[in-house]
């Protein structure tokens, strides 16, 4: 499936080529590469390379965006998310909260309108799109469409974090400004005030850097 790349503007915030698939889970790719670094607002800031290696993203979008980690305590790695291929993969066992897998996008991000590309689509619509879509009474199958290089499973996957008390320090208030900044704002998500903007890319890889 061909998805569209966004288009970003000279202040979006952009990982290295190759940085999201490096902090992407296992599951989901085992390919390595050289460079680990993320230009954030001058400042060089590292991750590890992450092969089952844990958490390596503790602090909240605020502070991860600032480049200066160390200056603001310890991270709190003690409770690492879990990826979309997890929550997709063990739907049957029950989601937290009230989420379930026929629950509606919108339902969860409140604020969605009805020209957003995740509107009407469920959450593992979202999180697996090969293997759950749309059918109509002719047979015709639609399959979720992501506008934005595969962002709203990370939304997704961030959100059902949120609610099992995985990764405390990324909010629900900053994964749903993440959506809105990004998929109705129709630039970057901006993680505070007078910060550069994150682009899709970006949000990828601080987000992946939050999973075990």
């Amino acid at each position: 499936m061909t998805t569209e790349q966004p288009q970003h503007d000279s202040n979006e915030k952009h990982p290295p080529q190759g940085m999201v698939e490096q902090i992407t889970p296992a599951g989901e790719s085992r390919r390595r590469f050289t460079k680990t670094g993320i230009a954030a607002s001058g400042v060089l800031v590292t991750l590890a390379s992450r092969p089952a290696l844990g958490c390596t993203v503790g602090v909240s979008p605020s502070v991860y965006c600032s480049g200066n980690v160390s200056g603001h305590g310890p991270k709190d790695t003690s409770h690492p998310g879990c990826p979309p291929n997890y929550w997709s993969g063990n739907c049957d066992h029950g989601w937290p909260g009230s989420c379930k897998t026929d629950t509606k996008f919108e339902t969860c991000f409140t604020g969605t309108n009805s020209t957003s590309p995740c509107y009407g689509w469920t959450l593992i619509q979202i999180l697996d799109p090969q293997n759950n879509y749309k059918k109509d009474k002719k047979g015709k199958i639609t399959r979720f469409v992501d506008t934005k290089g595969g962002l709203a499973k990370y939304l997704v996957a961030a959100y059902l974090n949120n609610i099992a008390g995985k990764a405390p320090f990324v909010t629900r208030a900053n994964i749903i400004k993440m959506y809105t900044d990004v998929y109705q704002g129709g630039g970057g998500y901006i993680p505070t005030k007078g910060a550069a903007a994150w682009s899709p890319s970006y949000i990828m890889t601080y987000l992946g850097g939050t999973w075990d």
